[in-house]
């Protein structure tokens, strides 16, 4: 899970959206989603490290 949260949170400083970042990870957008979520919080730095704390705590 770690390593998904890190790209996601690559693929969000770089401005992609949640359906983009699902395609391009061939990963279903219902577990992309709520990493966004969480990750919004943290724009636009995006730091991996404090998305993966404040995902796993939700």
């Amino acid at each position: 899970m770690g390593k998904l949260i890190e790209l996601v949170c690559k693929k969000l400083s770089r401005n992609k959206t949640p359906e983009m970042i699902a395609e391009e990870l061939e990963t279903d957008l219902d577990e992309i989603f709520p990493i966004c979520e969480a990750a919004e919080a943290f724009a636009p730095e995006y730091d991996s490290r404090k998305v993966r704390r404040k995902f796993l705590l939700e």
